[in-house]
């Protein structure tokens, strides 16, 4: 069981409903036949992304983990609880503090003498998923600048566009954090725990907020993006799938938009995108645009005229990219592009 949740989960879902592995559960194995499981877990899938697992598995290592997913039972219904997300909220730093001792201008030029950077859009981020690392990186000088441990395999790093100062990260391991990199040492000033596992992140370009989303327990996450602490969840543990059926959905692709004050999340298994508007009092879901497709991934915004109006989410299960109008709100096309869809 830790062996699946720790390096099978991402592909093959925490309920093991499958994504960009295969469905694990009991029904659908049971129709394969034992040894082919068993050899697919020792030599992989070419062309797929499942690897190899002969460096870590014997051949009865390989075979105990398929009797153990043939028979096993989905006795834990997770669902997302903002109390318990809220407890979780722990300030690390002063962030008004390290603001006026370190001054940093709007356009990211340090005002302060002994700064480690010209301009805090200077530093890279890079994440080290298997050390659990975020690196802030002086890209001008190819130094790095510190590093920081950020919860288990670090998944995605962004900024804040509109206070560049500002950077976060969320692990795969459900933990969010913020640093302000225009002090030195880049310092982690707050962090929250969103989840268990976790995997897209969006900041509104006001700077305001940030959206975290959940593998497991299912959903995401509002967040003030000047603190971390959280305004809301968004639950997904019992939605309708494009097959009719009623269970959890994992939250993939996470967007924000320059067009509105929208964000977009992308329901991987209900195979829905909902609408946020955090404009409105209680960052409401404005609209639920269902069956664009199955096991959604994650998606890219228009650029050019209009930008950010039309946002492309990917149906790995079911080969096509659709188009999502956020100014009609509405699903406005479907491009099928063949096996393997993926942006």
């Amino acid at each position: 069981a830790k062996m699946y949740e720790k390096e099978c989960q991402g592909c093959h879902g925490p309920i093991h409903q499958g994504g960009v592995g295969s469905d694990l559960r009991p029904k659908a194995l049971k129709k394969k036949e034992h040894n082919m499981l068993v050899q697919t877990i020792l030599h992989g899938r070419e062309n797929t992304a499942m690897p190899a697992w002969n460096d870590k598995f014997s051949p009865d290592d390989a075979a105990g983990m398929v009797d153990w997913l043939m028979d096993w039972k989905n006795t834990v219904e997770l669902t997302l609880d903002f109390d318990e997300v809220h407890k979780t909220w722990t300030k690390l730093a002063d962030v008004d503090e390290l603001a006026k001792k370190y001054p940093v201008a709007k356009n990211g030029t340090l005002k302060y003498k002994g700064a480690e950077v010209a301009n805090v859009k200077d530093i890279t981020f890079a994440t080290e998923r298997d050390a659990s690392l975020v690196d802030f990186i002086d890209s001008t000088k190819a130094k790095v600048l510190s590093r920081h441990k950020a919860g288990f395999a670090v998944h995605v790093t962004v900024t804040n566009k509109a206070n560049p100062r500002y950077a976060y990260s969320i692990s795969r391991s459900g933990k969010l954090t913020m640093f302000d990199i225009g002090a030195p040492g880049q310092p982690a000033v707050a962090s929250v725990q969103v989840g268990q596992e976790s995997r897209g992140l969006a900041v509104s370009p006001d700077g305001k907020y940030i959206l975290a989303g959940n593998y497991n327990p299912g959903g995401a996450v509002l967040c003030h993006a000047m603190t971390l602490e959280p305004l809301k969840a968004y639950d997904t543990s019992r939605v309708i799938n494009p097959d009719g059926e009623i269970g959890p959905s994992r939250v993939a692709g996470i967007a924000d938009t320059p067009y509105g004050p929208y964000f977009a999340m992308a329901l991987k298994d209900g195979g829905h995108t909902y609408i946020i508007d955090y404009s409105k009092p209680d960052f409401p879901i404005v609209v639920d645009i269902p069956n664009i497709g199955k096991i959604l991934h994650d998606g890219f915004l228009n650029e050019g005229k209009e930008q950010g109006r039309y946002y492309m989410i990917a149906s790995q299960g079911s080969d096509l990219v659709g188009t999502v109008d956020f100014k009609t709100k509405s699903l406005v096309a479907k491009v099928y592009t063949g096996p393997g869809t993926k942006p």
